[in-house]
C-alpha cells in the first residue's frame, strides 16, 4: 500500500463510517486530512455555536497532524465549508489561535448542508512535513 491511514485515539472511529481522518503518503512527506468537524471521540457533535465547533474541528486536527508526525506549521493548505458565511470572521479569529506561524492557503466556501444537520463547519487540510 502506498499510504498510511491516521487513525488517532482521540479522534472518533471513522473507519465505522467508511473513511480515515487522514492519509500520509509512504512516497512524499505529504498528509491528507479528512474534513475535520465539530465531533468529539465518542462521536458526539459539540456544542450548537460555530466557535465550540471550529475549536473542535482543529483540535482534531491536531491529533491527526501529531499522529503522522506533522503541525499546524506544516499545514500548506486548508478547504473549509461552512453552513453560514456570516460564521467566517469567528472561524478565522478561531484559526488564528492554531496557525500562530503563519496562515496556510485556503478556500471558504459555504454549503447547503455537511454530513450531519448539526455541523456548522468542516476543515480539510494539506500537510507538508519537512
Amino acid at each position: 500500500m502506498v499510504n498510511i491511514i491516521l487513525r488517532p485515539a482521540g479522534v472518533w472511529k471513522s473507519d465505522q463510517a467508511g473513511f480515515a481522518q487522514g492519509v500520509k503518503s509512504r512516497r512524499t512527506e505529504t498528509v491528507f486530512i479528512a474534513g475535520q468537524v465539530g465531533i468529539d471521540a465518542s462521536g458526539n457533535i459539540v456544542g450548537e455555536d460555530i466557535g465550540t465547533q471550529v475549536k473542535q474541528s482543529f483540535e482534531n486536527m491536531k491529533m491527526v497532524l501529531q499522529e503522522a508526525g506533522a503541525s499546524f506549521s506544516d499545514v500548506a493548505k486548508l478547504n473549509v465549508y461552512l453552513t453560514n458565511i456570516g460564521d467566517l470572521a469567528k472561524y478565522s479569529e478561531i484559526k488564528a489561535t492554531y496557525f500562530t506561524d503563519g496562515l496556510p492557503a485556503s478556500t471558504v466556501v459555504e454549503v447547503k448542508n455537511l454530513a450531519r444537520p448539526e455541523l456548522k463547519v468542516e476543515v480539510e487540510a494539506t500537510a507538508v512535513i519537512e
